[in-house]
């Protein structure tokens, strides 16, 4: 049990210590102030490499089964014992500040407003309809860095990683989300 630490909200649940590695902190954190960097959590190993395969499926918001990482020990512990319980693979999606900005800004003056979040276009493939008829977003491959097994250390990364991957679909995005909403 050494090493171990108790739940504040539930004294029977052990967490384990994780000492963050460098290589898992490499692959966590941002490479550089011009990035920011999110994680999502998946409980086996086939949907993480699918994700890098494929790109991140989400509905609606992209912040809905995301979590921003702040380079602060405090902050990434936080989320690693509050998010635990959604899988032991932790999957890393990363933009460059400067792409996410760029779209916001086309977003902001082709809509007049703050009604699509700018991830909704940093797709390659128009978004599906799922069983609850909400739109299904993929995020692109390039802006998934890899993951790694909380458990094993085990890292993975994206061949095809590119932060500041910039799609000539982005705009055609933009200009399909915007018909949409002016009509």
């Amino acid at each position: 049990m050494e090493g171990n630490t108790p739940s504040i909200f539930f004294p029977d649940i052990i967490i384990p210590a994780m000492a963050l590695t460098k290589e898992i902190l490499s692959i966590l954190t941002p490479d550089s102030e011009k990035v920011i960097n999110y994680t999502h959590r998946t409980d086996n190993e086939e949907t993480a490499v699918k994700i890098i395969e494929t790109g991140f499926k989400f509905t609606e918001s992209f912040y809905k089964t995301t979590d921003i990482v702040i380079d602060n020990p405090v902050n990434i512990n936080y989320w690693r014992i509050l998010r635990k319980a959604y899988g032991q693979y932790v999957v890393v999606i990363s933009f460059t500040k400067e792409l996410l900005e760029h779209y916001e800004s086309i977003l902001m003056e082709k809509l007049d407003r703050n009604i699509v979040e700018v991830q909704q276009i940093l797709t390659e493939k128009e978004p599906e309809k799922d069983e609850n008829n909400e739109e299904v977003y993929t995020l692109s491959r390039q802006f998934i860095k890899g993951f790694f097994n909380e458990e094993t250390e085990k890292i993975v990364y994206n061949p095809h990683f590119d932060p500041g991957y910039d799609s000539p679909l982005f705009n055609s995005n933009i200009g399909r989300i915007a018909g949409n909403f002016n009509k």
